[in-house]
């Protein structure tokens, strides 16, 4: 085993990044200690974007049924590629770049404006706790249509359905109590259709089929489970590691705040130096291997995404926050793993990626002389999912 003191499971691992450049300097695959065992880690770009598109070797939904499917339900991340396909294409037009867009500025925007006013003249504020983990999960509470008054509630027992394979019991604590809150709410639904907005997607869902069928309670309440702790928890992560960049770069808030495109990039370059999912575990089916590397069936294996997304063989001064990098297609497809590839390639990614560039704008337009505060010291920690936990700065009140 390579660094057998390194749990990548449980530890804080603040000098995540640093590790992984030194292993993927002498490794295509280490095997590495993970919640105690070992798990065979991916390093490589090229590696890495071919075992994503490969199910039969490296299936998702073995993972997610072992330490997600125990809290949230049988979610569609937990089923195999035929199922998982139906489930899917039923909830992907909520999530297009289309419709994305139309949330911007009726939802998106409102929101982060009215969270960063609450803090704009005060001169100072931790961007993580007043903006980036609010705002993501105050979009999901309004797409859902439930009470926003509920949002601090909602919040704590979604943290608690993403804590299953460290707290078992907490996770099924957080599950039952869901369910509990949910269920009058999906009857009142039921029993009254049409009285709520038809962009309501839990209305949504009562009305939905799939090959001809009403989805149940359980698929309704699964879906629900999986859509807060994926579209709110992993979104604050990135958003607190994008506004952690941009604020070690002031030289470039004016180009930012005038040039749409420039944030576009921001957030591009951001999820590809620090994504909020930096490893992602998997169980290796019948035939995984990495070149010469074999990998047991049952094993767990870890996508290591940060690893792949600073691959000197794909990026130039791969550990650089670079807005104008420009992909070189002669060394490798240049594309950042930051939300997957293949069947499971992120569904939420354009509504992450709207959420990031919406919160950029607005802090940029209304904190002026944005910097980080005296003697602050922000830092990522976590390895599965990964993030600042703090961002104290000052602005100009």
């Amino acid at each position: 085993m390579t660094l057998p003191d390194v749990d990548f499971g449980t530890d804080p691992l603040p000098d995540l990044h640093d590790i992984l450049s030194r292993l993927r300097e002498r490794y295509r695959v280490a095997h590495v200690r993970y919640d105690g065992g070992t798990a065979a880690l991916i390093l490589r770009h090229g590696d890495l974007a071919a075992a994503f598109k490969n199910d039969a070797a490296f299936p998702a939904e073995q993972a997610y049924q072992r330490f997600a499917m125990p809290a949230q339900g049988r979610t569609m991340q937990c089923m195999p590629a035929a199922e998982h396909r139906g489930h899917r294409e039923l909830v992907a037009p909520w999530f297009s770049p289309a419709s994305v867009a139309e949330l911007a500025p009726d939802l998106l925007e409102p929101l982060a404006t009215r969270l960063v006013e609450r803090f704009a003249k005060r001169g100072e504020a931790d961007l993580v706790a007043e903006l980036a983990r609010p705002f993501p999960f105050a979009v999901i509470v309004r797409l859902l249509g439930l009470p926003a008054a509920d949002g601090a509630t909602l919040a704590r027992w979604a943290a608690g359905l993403l804590s299953h394979r460290l707290d078992a019991a907490r996770a099924v604590a957080a599950r039952d109590a869901f369910t509990h809150y949910l269920a009058p709410v999906l009857a009142e639904r039921r029993a009254h259709p049409g009285t709520h907005p038809a962009n309501d997607w839990l209305s949504r869902l009562v009305a939905a089929e799939i090959d001809g069928e009403p989805l149940d309670d359980e698929s309704i309440y699964s879906f629900v489970r999986l859509l807060f702790p994926a579209g709110s928890d992993t979104t604050f992560l990135a958003l607190g590691n994008l506004l952690h960049a941009v604020v070690a770069h002031p030289e470039l808030h004016d180009r930012l705040r005038g040039d749409p495109e420039a944030r576009r990039r921001a957030v591009d370059e951001s999820l590809r130096l620090d994504p909020a999912v930096a490893l992602q575990p998997r169980i290796a089916g019948p035939g995984a291997r990495v070149g010469d590397s074999e990998i047991a069936e049952g094993e767990w294996v870890l996508f290591g995404i940060a690893s792949a997304n600073r691959d000197p063989e794909v990026f130039d001064a791969p550990d650089e926050f670079q807005l104008d990098r420009v992909r070189d297609r002669a060394r490798g497809s240049g594309s950042a793993l930051a939300f997957g590839a293949g069947t499971h390639f992120c569904l939420g990614s354009h509504l992450a990626h709207a959420e990031l560039e919406v919160a950029l704008d607005v802090v940029l337009r209304l904190l002026p002389g944005l910097r980080l505060a005296p003697d602050a010291e922000v830092t990522a920690r976590g390895a599965i999912f990964r993030g600042p936990r703090k961002l104290p700065v000052r602005f100009d009140a």
